[in-house]
């Protein structure tokens, strides 16, 4: 069992990048809001086109992903 995890691991790392991205709305979370910024917009709305002033975490996110 370890060695087939170990091979799919290995498979895994070759064929793909992974690319980590931490917490995007700390602020917000701070406050209860888990979808909502500090201006109460919803980020999970904000994702096909975001606004680099208007939301810069989805904005960088995006950014770094595509």
């Amino acid at each position: 069992m370890h060695s087939l995890r170990n091979e799919q691991g290995k498979s895994l790392r070759k064929n793909f990048v992974f690319k980590v991205i931490m917490m995007l709305n700390p602020d917000g979370v701070s406050r209860g809001y888990y979808r909502l910024d500090t201006m109460a917009c919803n980020l999970n709305r904000m994702y096909l086109n975001p606004s680099k002033t208007d939301n810069p975490t989805i904005w960088a996110a995006r950014k770094a992903v595509v």
